[in-house]
């Protein structure tokens, strides 16, 4: 879906800027909570690594969350011959097993 509007001579030069993006975002948010992490694991109380690990856990289930509605909002904006992986200029459609 990320590369469907990128030209052929385009797409090494984008796969490439597509895995460091992913890597960049990974790194990203094992940085951004685990700080979290250990912010709250600082603070005193009586079980603050356990609350720290709860409260931790929620925020990575709402970003997930945050994601998987984003994510379906970029795909019902594809139109639907890119989301089937129809080529509309085609004049038959090729299954997703069919070589190209």
């Amino acid at each position: 879906m990320a590369l469907s509007k990128v030209a052929p001579q385009d797409a090494p030069d984008a796969s490439g800027v597509l895995t460091t993006v992913i890597q960049l975002g990974l790194v990203i948010g094992v940085a951004t909570f685990g700080s979290v992490f250990l912010t709250l694991a600082a603070v005193p109380g009586v079980r603050p690594t356990a609350d720290a690990i709860a409260l931790t856990l929620w925020l990575i289930v709402a970003a997930l969350v945050a994601c998987a509605i984003a994510s379906l909002a970029m795909v019902r904006a594809q139109p639907a011959y890119v989301v089937a992986g129809i080529d509309p200029q085609a004049d038959a459609v090729k299954g997703a097993g069919d070589a190209a």
